[in-house]
C-alpha cells in the first residue's frame, strides 16, 4: 500500500487503537515501533493486545527481543 510509507508512528498507533481487539492492531502497533522503537504507547498497546489474546509468551518475546 502506498499509504503505508506516509504514515507516522502516531498514525500507526491511532490505527491500532481503532481496532484494539482485532488481529490488525498488533500489526499497526508493530509498524509504529518500526518507525520509533521507543514509542511507549505503541509498546504498551501491542503488549496489551497480546495479553487480551492470552499470548503472554508472545508479549514477552516482543519485549525482550
Amino acid at each position: 500500500m502506498d499509504k503505508d510509507s506516509t504514515l507516522s508512528a502516531t498514525d500507526w498507533f491511532d490505527e491500532g487503537l481503532k481496532c484494539f481487539n482485532k488481529p490488525d492492531a498488533i500489526v499497526f502497533y508493530s509498524h509504529a515501533l518500526t518507525l520509533d522503537p521507543y514509542d511507549e504507547e505503541s509498546l504498551i498497546g501491542r503488549g496489551s493486545c497480546y495479553t487480551v489474546k492470552k499470548n503472554h509468551e508472545g508479549a514477552l518475546e516482543k519485549c525482550t527481543g
